[in-house]
């Protein structure tokens, strides 16, 4: 229906009458909008792995508060749209001899802000005690824990040992360390991008050994779970790739020790008395060039190295080690089970592995989906983390024991799929998994 030009002006002017009324005038259900947020989430003690209950949460500024319950949760209600500052206080607090500082949040009308806060970790209130010492350049900072494997106790007066090659030195340089009343420790002067072996004892409790590397003024963590190990050893040989034959004269040393042999004309090698855990391998020959590689170490076992090299220096397959099979019955000591049953009674609402984590509230497990789609699980050591990664530091994942290439797609498995999850807290899995395991493990069981 065209509209007669004259009148047109006249129904432009009634509905702007229309539009100035109120909302109930209009029959609108203002009831129905609207007109504050809500701030919630989870309050965590990071020096001890758990919640932290009757904590006082703040919007700064405002009379906006609330108190965490048991489970560390805490709700505010009613909150007005805005820029707000959130902060919390805690008799812990004290106790740490920290001050907590305060966390932007943003709030708008008709949403649910999760904001989830933290004491400093152990390993962050270590790294701070670093910047009171003076410190010479090139160097970082090496900090961790060492507990017993049985009961997950700190251990006061453990011995740890770090140790690094030094320019135009033969043997490594090494430090040994004692830890404190709660099984701590640190070195404020480690040297910056050096390959740093670590290794723990306590009586006749040891670690497994393994390697960090520390950025300039930057901080690693180095933790360990001690048990009682036995040395392992290690069987080799050096082949020539196109005749098969062994190879006389290459040097062999496992990088941080002063383990070092010259193969025979049957390229054989062999070392004993091995403390178990990760090591490299370093192999120098005048015609072969150099090679290096992995080596993990088992408990009392031996392992067999085969390795092939061909005369342009190349090493033409990488480096095969046989050994065998060992049920990984260290890993069964530690972790958070989450059980078949527990993911039924949550699967209806679950539609991954992620999500049934998520839907589970496991103190100091924080699921998020970043910017770019991809998922998140981590285990949130403290409001210093927090802050510089949005709330969420990934754990790696694996499915049924091996490490996954993409940890977003391991975390997509249904519900349906999964016979249980295993959830490593960064001390544990530090110690248990030899792939970049400082921020935890997911593990991750199919049914099938």
């Amino acid at each position: 229906m065209l509209l007669d030009p004259p009148r047109l002006p006249r129904l432009l002017v009634v509905g702007a009458i229309l539009a100035t009324w109120p909302a109930s005038a209009r029959g609108q259900d203002t009831a129905s909008v609207p007109t504050v947020g809500r701030v919630q989430g989870v309050v965590f003690d990071s020096t001890l792995g758990e919640a932290l209950p009757d904590a006082a949460v703040v919007l700064w500024g405002t009379s906006h508060r609330a108190v965490s319950d048991g489970g560390g949760r805490y709700v505010i209600e009613g909150v007005p749209p805005g820029e707000y500052s959130l902060v919390f206080y805690h008799a812990r607090l004290a106790e740490l001899g920290v001050s907590m500082g305060s966390m932007p949040v943003r709030v708008t009308a008709g949403t649910t802000v999760e904001m989830d806060l933290g004491t400093p970790s152990r390993f962050t209130l270590s790294v701070n005690q670093c910047l009171l010492e003076p410190r010479a350049p090139g160097t970082g900072v090496v900090a961790g824990w060492v507990g017993d494997g049985d009961s997950g106790m700190g251990i006061p007066n453990a011995k740890v040992t770090l140790s690094w090659a030094t320019a135009g030195s033969a043997e490594p340089q090494s430090r040994e360390l004692d830890t404190d009343g709660t099984g701590w420790y640190r070195l404020c002067d480690a040297p910056a991008g050096a390959p740093i072996a670590a290794a723990a004892r306590f009586l006749t409790l040891q670690a497994l050994r393994r390697e960090v590397v520390v950025e300039g003024g930057g901080a690693v963590q180095a933790s360990f779970l001690l048990w009682e190990l036995r040395p392992g050893r290690v069987s080799g040989t050096v082949h020539d790739a196109a005749s098969g034959q062994g190879v006389e004269g290459a040097e062999i040393r496992l990088r941080g020790t002063r383990l070092r042999a010259i193969t025979g004309k049957d390229g054989a090698f062999r070392f004993g008395d091995i403390h178990p855990g990760e090591y490299t391998l370093l192999l120098e020959h005048l015609a072969y060039g150099s090679h290096r590689d992995t080596l993990v170490v088992q408990s009392g076992r031996t392992i067999a190295v085969d390795l092939r090299l061909d005369a342009r220096a190349i090493g033409l397959s990488p480096l095969t080690v046989v050994v065998e099979a060992v049920p990984l019955t260290q890993r069964s000591r530690g972790g958070l089970t989450i059980t078949r049953e527990q993911i039924e009674r949550v699967g209806s609402r679950a539609r991954d592995a992620a999500e049934v984590i998520q839907a589970l509230n496991l103190p100091g497990i924080t699921v998020r989906r970043r910017a770019d789609g991809s998922l998140c699980v981590g285990y949130a050591p403290g409001q210093a983390t927090l802050m510089s990664f949005g709330g969420c530091v990934s754990m790696e994942v694996y499915i049924n024991d091996v490490h996954a290439a993409s940890a977003d797609m391991a975390l997509h498995v249904p519900p349906e799929a999964v016979e249980r999850i295993v959830l490593f807290r960064p001390v544990e899995a530090g110690s248990l998994f030899p792939i970049n395991a400082a921020n935890g493990v997911i593990v991750i069981y199919t049914r099938h």
